[in-house]
């Protein structure tokens, strides 16, 4: 339900809900609830015959770079991509898209 108020940052997040493919942040506001969209992401299963590398680890994405550097894209939105690793669990919710090239030297199963 759209109030009419504005969102400050000060005003407390309950959850992230999905609904399709859109992401919503749920905030109370005053007396009630309301949901704005965080972002317009397209979410897909990932094509497991591309697989791609990650060339530039930055930005809360360091964590990840000791993992063997093999993901799937399985989400786009505004030059972003979300990748899911090859272990199927590990997950980089976002990263712009020239730090992800097609991975290399790739054995096709025939």
């Amino acid at each position: 339900m759209m109030c009419g108020s504005t969102i400050r940052q000060s005003m407390p997040t309950i959850l992230n809900e999905k609904k399709g493919n859109i992401i919503y942040r749920l905030y109370m506001c005053h007396d009630h609830d309301h949901y704005e969209p965080i972002e317009d992401w397209v979410l897909f299963h990932p094509d497991k015959t591309k697989p791609c590398s990650v060339v530039v680890f930055n930005f809360g994405n360091e964590p990840y770079e000791h993992l063997e550097n093999t993901w799937y894209v399985c989400g786009k939105w505004n030059r972003k991509l979300k990748l899911i690793h090859k272990d199927e669990t590990t997950y980089i919710n976002k990263i712009t898209t020239w730090k992800v090239v097609n991975k290399p030297f790739t054995k096709w199963n025939v």
